[in-house]
């Protein structure tokens, strides 16, 4: 009996810390939770896509650093601490590994599932 609570005390223990953890670092959110969180201070909107990629639309107010690009890791490691980045891409595989890139480097970063892909099949506002 003593072992199962010992095992029982460590299993909790892990699972609140892992639920605490991806709380405050952020994650893959589906399109409705990224719109919602779009809507707080202190973010900052990150498109990771190219120029041209970018040019047949985006979401409003999201400045672009392309993946591909010779000045990304520059121009990524500038970004504001303080803020948290909300990132997409075409589909969500750069902007995935653009999350997992800063949250390395101690940022709090939201991926959007599906990309703006995802976000345009729910009918969310893209602008030229």
């Amino acid at each position: 009996m003593k072992n199962f609570n010992l095992i029982l005390l460590v299993l909790v223990t892990v699972f609140s810390s892992c639920t605490a953890q991806n709380a405050t670092e952020g994650g893959n959110i589906s399109p409705e939770a990224f719109k919602k969180k779009m809507s707080e201070s202190n973010i900052i909107l990150l498109d990771v896509r190219t120029a041209g990629e970018v040019a047949q639309g985006k979401i409003p107010s999201s400045i672009n650093i392309d993946y591909n690009g010779s000045q990304y890791e520059s121009k990524t490691s500038a970004l504001d601490k303080s803020k948290t980045i909300l990132v997409y891409c075409a589909v969500g595989g750069r902007s995935g590994r653009t999350m997992d890139h800063l949250t390395k480097q101690g940022y709090t970063v939201y991926n959007l599932s599906g990309g703006i892909n995802a976000w345009n099949s729910k009918g969310f506002e893209i602008i030229k």
